[in-house]
């Protein structure tokens, strides 16, 4: 019973810690011949009260692009809210894109191939965050970060590679280690992309 004990509390530790890994899962494509050079990352998906670090968050996610050096162009989440920001079609297509990926299904390849055409992008990058925030009470003090990665392919809006995975950071800093975990979590996603180059 004793040692029941001690294996589940150390389960939870490694949960806690955000050291079981990242929960992974890749598409039909053949990856030794699938090589986009280009991707247009949409606007994050937030949880309610989560826009003010929407800047930061999204500034993470392509320091984690840039670092898995697949693509040699990516057009920016900013970019794509200033031309849908012009565009109601456009911005009810990438609304409709990014609703669609969190729930984890596959959007009609119609709607892939106008969002990529429209941002000259071979790949669209969506991200659902889902937890992003801190804990401060008398007996804890810990930042906490979740998010989930998916790439599909443009011309036909199948699943590339899709990637979860939620991280703390025990420092006893709270908000202000936001921005640095951030960060943290959005390489260490992208360090999983299968089309990967090491550089």
């Amino acid at each position: 019973m004793k040692k029941l004990y001690i294996l589940t509390a150390l389960i939870t530790m490694l949960l806690a810690l955000g050291c079981m890994g990242p929960s992974l899962q890749k598409g039909d494509l053949d990856f030794k011949t699938y090589s986009p050079t280009s991707a247009v990352v949409l606007p994050l998906k937030l949880p309610v009260g989560m826009v003010f670090e929407e800047k930061a968050l999204s500034e993470s996610i392509l320091n984690g692009v840039a670092a898995s050096g697949v693509f040699n162009t990516v057009v920016a989440p900013s970019s794509v809210k200033k031309r849908a920001a012009a565009d109601p079609d456009m911005k009810a297509a990438v609304a409709e894109y990014v609703s669609q990926a969190a729930l984890g299904q596959t959007p009609e390849a119609g709607l892939a191939a106008s969002i990529a055409s429209a941002f000259g992008a071979e790949t669209i990058i969506t991200v659902d965050v889902t937890r992003f925030g801190y804990i401060v009470t008398p007996t804890q003090n810990y930042a906490e970060a979740a998010m989930t990665v998916t790439i599909t392919d443009g011309a036909t809006g199948a699943l590339v590679w899709r990637a979860s995975h939620t991280m703390y950071d025990w420092g006893g800093t709270g908000k202000a280690a936001l921005p640095g975990l951030g960060r943290k979590l959005s390489d260490y996603l992208f360090s999983f992309v299968p089309m990967r180059k090491e550089g």
